[in-house]
């Protein structure tokens, strides 16, 4: 935020703000434990999502459309703590930092990251770099905890950028050796499990660990793609799921292609998973409704991962029909 705006203090303030489910399609931003987390239309306000805003707050907003909004309140604080690792900030208007790549005159500051036209750029060179705008937003990443003095006043034009293509939900890529790769974390409302997912055309793997937050029953995790390959419309990812505690098992790999209302709203959704404990043993449990018509279901359980047949006989044992199900994980 370039000022002080009376009533946004979180992030679905901004949200709201900026136009809601009609105009935005996510806020990232970092929340106190460094990871990146998405807020969206679907999130609660107040959850582990809404980051409070504070001075120097930066934010990485995909938009649905473009626009222009005005925000008129005081001047911030000066002085901007960084934190040891990533931080994503906003610059004053006609202070100490003109160009971005004078953020990293500091010592401790490793990486600076800027936006560009919906991809982000690595600024290690004066042609990566570029002045400091109005509406955007930085990705500094710093070795040691560390204070910058920014002096400088509000800005007063805000920048319309295209929306960015290459941010998505549900995974992460760990590890931030420098520019170019990519990490992020994320939230989730489930017990522990690793999520990984690929992209099949840019081969893309990214795996995520996702714990119990809101005890909803559901996870939402958020990556942030800094270089490397972009996504398309049509593109096809798989999300496998894994239980490391050995309670639920793995659950059956999901196939996804990307479509233009996700890279319009810069989110997937995944819909449900649905998982249960492992039984003991495996089991055909009695179908229902039973007697039935048209139809019934026929349930059964597995106590290890195998091809699965079920054969349908008539009551005078002759056979009716057989289901080949391939092979399925262990569950119901």
């Amino acid at each position: 935020m370039p000022v002080k705006v009376e009533g946004i203090d979180r992030v679905s303030d901004l949200y709201e703000a900026l136009g809601g489910r009609e105009d935005v399609g996510l806020i990232v931003m970092l929340d106190d434990a460094d990871e990146f987390v998405a807020f969206t239309s679907d999130v609660l306000p107040g959850g582990p999502t809404d980051v409070a805003l504070v001075d120097a707050s930066g934010a990485i907003v995909v938009m649905k459309t473009s626009k222009t909004v005005t925000f008129s309140g005081g001047l911030l604080a000066t002085d901007m703590s960084l934190g040891q690792g990533i931080n994503v900030v906003g610059v004053p208007r006609d202070g100490a930092v003109i160009k971005t790549g004078e953020l990293a005159d500091s010592a401790d500051v490793q990486h600076v990251i800027r936006e560009e036209n919906g991809r982000f750029v690595a600024v290690v060179s004066d042609a990566t770099d570029a002045d400091v705008t109005g509406g955007a937003a930085y990705i500094v990443i710093a070795g040691a905890d560390t204070t910058l003095t920014l002096d400088g006043d509000a800005w007063e034009n805000v920048a319309t950028a295209a929306p960015v293509t290459d941010v998505g939900y549900n995974g992460r890529i760990a590890g931030f050796p420098g520019p170019g790769l990519r990490r992020a974390r994320g939230h989730t409302g489930c017990r522990e499990w690793h999520p990984g997912q690929r992209d099949t055309r840019t081969r893309d793997s990214l795996t995520d660990t996702v714990r119990r937050s809101s005890g909803t029953g559901g996870f939402a995790t958020t990556f942030l793609s800094l270089g490397g390959s972009a996504y398309e419309v049509g593109d096809t990812f798989e999300l496998h799921v894994t239980d490391p505690s050995g309670t639920f098992g793995d659950v059956r790999d999901t196939r996804r292609s990307i479509t233009r209302e996700d890279m319009r709203n810069g989110r997937i959704d995944l819909g449900a998973i649905l998982v249960s404990p492992l039984p003991a043993r495996s089991g055909l449990l009695p179908n229902f409704p039973n007697p039935f018509n048209p139809e019934t279901w026929i349930p059964f359980q597995l106590a290890d991962g195998s091809a699965a047949t079920i054969t349908i006989y008539s009551s005078a044992g002759e056979r009716i029909q057989t289901l080949d199900l391939g092979y399925l994980p262990a569950g119901m």
